[in-house]
């Protein structure tokens, strides 16, 4: 992801990161739980997500931010929780 972030803050563009979708199918990837930590795929994404965000903030804004669909449940609290600072706004807009 790296060399698309420098090319975005080099420029004053944006990137958005696949970080959950509310698809039936989306559970077989983003639901997974990781080995090293034992969370979901969506929330290790997250929180990189928001660790970039919050390294590539452009006045009030990120050139990176997160794509979340309209998930349900327990799902936008762990997504909320895994994404906060500086794109924790879009993904309460996006859930919303």
């Amino acid at each position: 992801m790296e060399p698309f972030i420098d090319v975005c803050n080099e420029y004053n563009k944006g990137i958005f990161v696949l970080v959950k979708t509310s698809n039936k199918s989306s559970g077989e990837f983003q639901d997974r739980e990781l080995t090293e930590t034992g969370k979901p795929l969506y929330e290790t994404v997250g929180a990189k997500v928001n660790e970039w965000a919050l390294e590539s903030m452009d006045g009030d804004y990120s050139n990176v931010g997160a794509v979340v669909g309209a998930v349900v449940g327990a799902v936008v609290g762990a997504v909320v929780g895994a994404v906060v600072g500086a794109v924790v706004g879009a993904v309460v807009g996006a859930v919303v």
